[in-house]
Parts: structure tokens; C-alpha cells; sequence
């Protein structure tokens, strides 16, 4: 099969992030940006999109706000995606863009009640529940519970550690102590899996070659497993060369069907997400009173104002405030 010039400047832009350090889920992003990009153009050629590079992020970008109508958040990711491809794959340097990052609009964030959350907890179930209840009891993003491994657990301590995360750190947060023995239960379940997996020498939990060459048993000892394993087992992707069948972690989409269903069945007026109940998680927290920097820390912000973001209108206490509507003349 021919190589088509998007697949090897794909290929190209692969190459980078990973060298670069990329998550798995930016290389997806951008890659699509990319595609988006290239046919834009009408598959122009790299010489021809690097003959004008200015002109061709901004007109793309213009089409994005003003054709597409999407967000600034998706404008902004779009402009870095093209940076990145230009800058770090292509070796082009850019000069002053006409299209500045987009402010995102200042919403309030959506969040739940203690009452709601639990009311959507109570119609998940197994192992969908638990990285749900995680996500609440201990801020997690959807994609830091579904990859949690059992060696992240410190029951003794009641303490996740949370590795790799979105800005390339690890973190510790807390492990509710009311979900200890759940997890123990579903450790047990998922450790006589593991062992029936290692019977038909198949099974293994996949771990980044760097890690794979340091620790070259890694992948079949416990400690590695996932703790949410899928059902299926599968192949990685982007390791063709691999022929080892692997039991990945569960899908963050399997987690956001869950919540939408169990959202619905619980009757709630409001967009339930799985993020939601991390920003409930710091709105909660706040509410009873711990420092913003407590929660930072918690949640794995780099910056204050992320946090703030999240918190933004909890102060607000309408609670011994009369509407005019109720006040009789």
C-alpha cells in the first residue's frame, strides 16, 4: 500500500510528540486538527503549506470560528495542534499570527449538590460506580480513574497516587475510606481474573516500552494491572510490531454512557458529565472550607487560576437574600 503524503506527515507529527513526551490522548487530538488542516487545503503539499504558513493557520482558524462556529476551547487547541506541527515537526518558524488565543466565556461551572451526585451514583453499578465514586471522592478526571493500577492504591494511608496526569506529573489525593472495602472486594475479583489470564499466558497489562525494557516482567506482575481492566483483550495499536494481547483499562466513553443514562434515571434537570463530579469534588471541598492551595493540590492544578475556574460562584450565598418577586409591595 502507498503512503499518501497526509499519512507521513501524520507519521512525522507522531514521531515528535512522542519524542516530546506527548499523552497518548494530545497525539489523537492534534493528529485530527492536522487531518482537518491538510484537507482544508485541499491536500496541499507540505512545500505549499509551508510556503505561506501564516496565512494558511489563519485562514483555516477563521473558517473554524466564523463557518464552523466552534469554541474557543476547540480554536485554541486547533492553534496549538498547527504551532506544534509547524514549529517542532516542520522546523518553520512563525511570525506574528492574526489570530490571538480566544478567551474562553467566564461560565459558571455546573456542578452537583451532595444529594444529586449520590442520587446518580445510585443507579451505577461495578466497577462503572467505583470510578465514579473515585471521581467524586477524590477528584479525579475520568481518564486518571479508568488508568489507575493497583500499585496506586496505599489502603494504609488512604491515598491514590495518581501518575502521569495531564500535565505530566504525579500527584497524591485522598482515598475515601468509605470506599476502601468496595475496592478490596473488586481487587479480589479482578486478581483471580489476572491469574486466569497468566493460566492461558495472555492477559498482560500494557506499559510504555521505556518501562517495558526497564522492568521486563512488569507487565505480567499484579502490582502493574489496571484496576478497571477491560472485558476484551486487544492488541496495541500503535505498537504493530507487538503481537502480545493485552487487558487495557476500561473506556472513559463507556464511563460518560453510564453517567448520561444514570443521570436520566435519576431524574436531574442538569448536563451530567463524568468532569462534573470532579469540579463537585472542589466545590465541596470549599464549601466546608479548605484553602483554595488545599484544593489545587488535590486536583493537580498547576496554576491558582485553574482552580478558581472551578470554583467560580461558590461564594455566592443567595441563601438569605429576598427576590424582589417575593417581596409584597
Amino acid at each position: 500500500m502507498v503512503e499518501t503524503p497526509l499519512k507521513k506527515l501524520l507519521a512525522r507529527l507522531r514521531e515528535t510528540q512522542r519524542r516530546l513526551g506527548h499523552r497518548h490522548n494530545t497525539e489523537l487530538a492534534y493528529a485530527s486538527w492536522v487531518k482537518r488542516f491538510v484537507r482544508y487545503h485541499r491536500f496541499a503539499t507540505e512545500a505549499e503549506l509551508c510556503a505561506t504558513p501564516n496565512r494558511s493557520i489563519e485562514q483555516f482558524l477563521r473558517h473554524l470560528a466564523n463557518e464552523q462556529l466552534l469554541s474557543a476551547s476547540s480554536i485554541n487547541q486547533a492553534l496549538n495542534a498547527l504551532i506544534f506541527l509547524y514549529t517542532k515537526t516542520l522546523g518553520v518558524q512563525l511570525s506574528y499570527l492574526d489570530i490571538p488565543h480566544m478567551k474562553r466565556a467566564g461560565n459558571l461551572q455546573v456542578t452537583l449538590t451532595d444529594a444529586e451526585a449520590r442520587r446518580v451514583l445510585d443507579h451505577l453499578s461495578g466497577d462503572v460506580y467505583l470510578i465514579v465514586a473515585l471521581m467524586y471522592g477524590s477528584g479525579l478526571r475520568v481518564n486518571e480513574a479508568c488508568s489507575l493500577r493497583v500499585q496506586d492504591l496505599d489502603f494504609a494511608r488512604a491515598q491514590i497516587v495518581v501518575r502521569e496526569t495531564k500535565g505530566g506529573n504525579h500527584r497524591v489525593t485522598m482515598l475515601p475510606k468509605a470506599l476502601i472495602t468496595p475496592l478490596q472486594n473488586h481487587l479480589a475479583v479482578i486478581r483471580h481474573q489476572h491469574q486466569r489470564d497468566l493460566a492461558q499466558e495472555r492477559g498482560y497489562a500494557w506499559i510504555p516500552s521505556a518501562l517495558r525494557r526497564k522492568y521486563p516482567n512488569a507487565e505480567s506482575d499484579w502490582s502493574w494491572q489496571y484496576l478497571f481492566p477491560s472485558r476484551k483483550l486487544s492488541r496495541h495499536n500503535q505498537e504493530p510490531e507487538n503481537p502480545r494481547l493485552y487487558r487495557f483499562h476500561k473506556s472513559p466513553k463507556t464511563i460518560a454512557k453510564a453517567v448520561r443514562t444514570a443521570a436520566q434515571a435519576a431524574n436531574l434537570n442538569k448536563r451530567v458529565t463524568p468532569h462534573i463530579f470532579r469540579h463537585t469534588f472542589a466545590t465541596q471541598l470549599r464549601r466546608h472550607g479548605y484553602a483554595v492551595e488545599q484544593i489545587q493540590k488535590l486536583l493537580g492544578h498547576k496554576k491558582r487560576e485553574t482552580t478558581m475556574r472551578y470554583l467560580r460562584g461558590v461564594d455566592i450565598d443567595t441563601a438569605g437574600i429576598r427576590s424582589p418577586f417575593d417581596v409584597e409591595g
